[in-house]
């Protein structure tokens, strides 16, 4: 339960420091004055985003500060733990903080640990409720009613729900995987043609070696040199023989050492030009001969360079069809063969898949039977259990009836849940979201939360106006129902309505005052003499009749059995 709640310069309220009791304890106030600040405050502390307009103008930050009494709330310590946020001093006591500034950039504490908001979220549903006017319309949508059923529930079957989320979950996991597989096993057929292809056109090129091109580069400029080698030995050759047509040196020197020969032989003198001429055709004869045998060395195959340039134009258009060099072919011919094989393995995954999917959802669809069993069972439960309390709630022939109807498996089942009611008398049975007004949806909200109450751990009940659009004899059931709850549950309520004013146990009291240039709020808790002033002012007989008149209605509010507030 809350202790106490402590405000500094949040929205309109310079300070405020405010001790809750147990029981009941009722906010009041003119209508505009602020009650929902407390709200607001509240809504904080339990994971609401916050603003930097929470800031009072004039100020820096604000501060909202709570402690709490956790000895009656287990999930809450067991969260505190886990999330070594503990108070290992008094573990049976929290505080929770936050600081807010007017850039937004505040921050948030849990037993003066910093914490997050995440971490105030998960906290806040262990500890309070908060039932406000938008709560009513919620309560008219199908998966809220079906929450609501739920929560009747015990361990085990909220552990069944929880099963299914999960398990439902690993379902649609598992069916995507199958169907992106199914999807793979359709494309298979086309990659299989592109794979067949590019296979067939990679051997029928026959690539070995990642060298290939650049050996065939070498030899192909090894044979355009030879050519021109070639051709200058050979003219060289027949410019030393000579050929058909014309003599060559050699055939010159001969005539020319013949002639000086037969000269030398007459004169004598001419004797050493004859032994240098003789010398020079001999010489000529040697490097023919040279020539000739440099000539039969030199090799030149144009049908090897016709295959040579043939063989570099296919290499190069399927390098570049698949743009990668001559040992990224060889590497791909790799890929190609292997992913050939895979395809053509056994589909050992999809079986795999196919038998995980089966298992689950047989473990689903036996979740899904023990949680339609147990919605029966809860669903009868609680039809007998509102019916009660809407009785006192002023519906003495009211009926409450939970429908269910069959729906596509989802993770909180295979039902949608309609609450089904009959309010007056003559009334036909319909939805609670057409047949009730704004005043009867509220009752039948405080009959539904009055026996949730009973069945779970929540130690802080808190509505914002629930009495909102009764009056009269209704108010007074609303204010003995309240105020029954309020025996098991500290009830925060805020009301306009007298009949619930009367009963509570500490009552607070919202103020406003406005001046030229800044509006205060003010919350403050009320002792007897007040609070008779606060219930005159509700009643609108503010004099001294009035005044008698709370005091005697206070007296018949409070119960014999509970003690005066401090």
């Amino acid at each position: 339960m809350i202790c106490d709640l402590h405000l500094e310069h949040f929205l309109f309220i310079d300070h405020a420091h405010l001790e809750f009791s147990k029981g009941l304890n009722v906010i009041t106030g003119e209508t505009g004055a602020g009650k929902s600040v407390l709200l607001e405050a509240l809504k904080l502390l339990l994971g609401k985003k916050g603003k930097g307009c929470l800031v009072l103008g004039g100020f820096e930050h604000a501060k909202v500060q709570a402690s709490i009494n956790i000895a009656f709330a287990p999930r809450a310590r067991e969260f505190l733990c886990d999330k070594s946020l503990l108070n290992d001093e008094d573990p049976n006591s929290l505080t929770l903080s936050r600081t807010f500034r007017h850039e937004g950039n505040g921050k948030i504490f849990v037993n003066g640990i910093l914490a997050t908001l995440s971490d105030l979220r998960e906290l806040g549903i262990h500890l309070m409720e908060i039932h406000g006017q938008n709560e009513h319309q919620t309560l008219l949508e199908p998966r809220i009613q079906r929450y609501l059923l739920d929560r009747f529930g015990s361990s085990p079957h909220l552990n069944n729900l929880s099963d299914l989320r999960r398990v439902h979950g690993q379902c649609l996991k598992l069916s995507q995987k199958l169907a992106t597989l199914e999807e793979t096993v359709r494309s298979t057929e086309l990659r299989m043609g592109e794979l067949k292809n590019t296979l067939a056109e990679l051997e029928n090129l026959g690539i070995s070696s990642p060298n290939e091109v650049e050996s065939l580069h070498e030899e192909e400029r090894r044979f355009l040199m030879s050519e021109k080698i070639s051709s200058s030995l050979k003219l060289a050759r027949d410019t030393i023989e000579g050929d058909r047509e014309t003599d060559g040196v050699v055939s010159l020197f001969f005539k020319a050492r013949e002639a000086l020969r037969k000269a030398s032989q007459v004169e004598k003198s001419l004797l050493p030009l004859f032994e240098r001429c003789d010398s020079m055709y001999f010489e000529s004869r040697d490097i023919a001969s040279e020539l000739e045998r440099s000539f039969g060395n030199i090799l030149f195959d144009p049908v090897r360079m016709d295959f040579i340039q043939k063989r570099l134009a296919d290499i190069s258009k399927v390098s570049r069809r698949y743009q990668v060099d001559c040992s990224g072919l060889i590497h791909l011919l790799k890929q190609v063969k292997e992913e050939i094989s895979e395809i053509t393995q056994p589909d050992f995954a999809r079986e795999r898949l196919d038998e995980d999917l089966k298992k689950l959802l047989s473990q689903r669809a036996s979740l899904i039977d023990r949680i339609t069993n147990e919605r029966e069972k809860l669903a009868s439960f609680l039809e007998n259990r509102v019916s009660e309390e809407l009785k006192h709630l002023g519906f003495s022939l009211a009926k409450f009836r939970v429908f269910s109807s069959p729906c596509e498996i989802g993770p909180d089942g295979a039902e949608t849940v309609e609450f089904l009611v009959t309010l007056n008398p003559g009334s036909p049975e319909g939805p609670l979201r057409k047949i009730a007004s704004g005043g009867e949806l509220s009752r039948v909200a405080l009959a539904i939360k009055k026996v949730l109450a009973k069945e779970d751990d929540l130690s802080t009940l808190i509505f914002d106006e629930i009495d909102s659009g009764i009056g009269g004899t209704t108010a007074e059931s609303v204010a003995d129902c309240l105020q029954n709850l309020s025996q098991s549950k500290q009830v925060l309520l805020v009301t306009h309505l007298h009949q619930i004013a009367k009963v509570g146990d500490r009552h607070f009291v919202v103020t406003k005052s406005t001046g030229k240039s800044e509006t205060k709020i003010r919350i403050e808790a009320l002792r007897e003499p007040q609070r008779e002033i606060e219930i005159a002012r509700m009643l609108g007989t503010t004099g001294s009749d009035g005044i008698a008149f709370a005091r005697s209605l206070l007296k018949k509010g409070a119960l014999p059995s509970k003690k005066k507030p401090k």
